[in-house]
């Protein structure tokens, strides 16, 4: 359900801040992140903000709280390409209704374009699957049940212990009612030393069209959703093979529409080997 994850798009922007091209050949990476993201208002068609439970549509429900678990692994392939598999396992709470299973399976392939001591360039494809969720007409729905593919271009450009970068994505939901999506993210990273990384992102998510959150009969997988977010992240590299991190990423209220007032933190292990 794009409506109620940020908290994947938030896990992309910060680990992003800090990579540089893709792995080396033979090169693999495995990553597990815990998140929770909490939710009480939504944004209507307008951008008029309501509480869950003034919405007699909703059945009373007054909240939207998430938990979720993310395990990525990644895998250096040559030819200065990169393969990455994901799986979210998520427990949704909506008050009056919770459901937990797996929310969304991933797999996508990085292809370095370019590279030099300051500049990369990285083409990037994949698909999103959802799991044991087929459909997105529940509020407790895992996902919007759609499979989605993704076409990514990521930009970063290195100042010395500054990195500034761009990574957009458009999503093609294959669906003649379920219309494509956009993400850019702007992002400045700062790396005091070899070993920590600080990062501030702005996000942007745009759907190309279709309902309204709160009409007769609207479904998640056909929103017409539209927000900017901020996320803030900080990493620490143990040494060479573990590093940990934190992130914290917030929707704001301009611009918002179709969505809900998502607050997320999340904290991260990555294993290099």
């Amino acid at each position: 359900m794009r409506l109620l994850f940020i908290t994947t798009i938030l896990t992309v922007a910060a680990l992003q801040s800090a990579q540089a091209g893709v792995m080396g050949v033979g090169q693999k990476s495995f990553r597990a992140e815990y998140s929770e993201g909490k939710s009480s208002t939504v944004f209507t068609g307008n951008g008029t903000e309501v509480d869950y439970k003034a919405v007699g549509a909703l059945g009373g429900i007054d909240k939207r709280d998430s938990k979720n678990l993310t395990l990525g692994q990644s895998f250096g392939i040559g030819s200065n390409s990169q393969i990455d598999l994901g799986l979210i396992y998520s427990d949704v709470d909506a008050k009056l209704a919770t459901r937990g299973g797996i929310a969304e399976v991933s797999a996508r392939y990085v292809y370095n374009a370019y590279t030099n001591e300051n500049f990369d360039l990285n083409l990037g494809f994949g698909f999103r699957a959802a799991g044991d969720n087929k459909g997105g007409s529940n509020f407790e729905s895992l996902s919007d049940g759609l499979t989605k593919y993704d076409y990514s271009l990521e930009l970063g450009y290195n100042l010395g212990s500054f990195k500034l970068g761009l990574n957009s994505r458009y999503t093609d939901r294959n669906s003649d009612i379920s219309k494509a999506q956009t993400l850019v993210e702007i992002y400045g990273a700062y790396f005091p030393t070899s070993d920590i990384f600080t990062s501030l992102s702005y996000i942007t998510f745009d759907t190309a069209g279709g309902t309204d959150v709160l009409a007769a009969g609207f479904d998640f997988s056909t929103l017409k959703e539209k927000y900017d977010a901020v996320a803030l992240a900080a990493g620490y590299n143990i040494d060479e093979t573990y590093a940990v991190d934190a992130r914290y990423g917030q929707k704001l209220t301009s611009n918002a529409k179709n969505t809900d007032a998502n607050t997320t933190f999340g904290l991260g292990l990555t294993v290099n080997y």
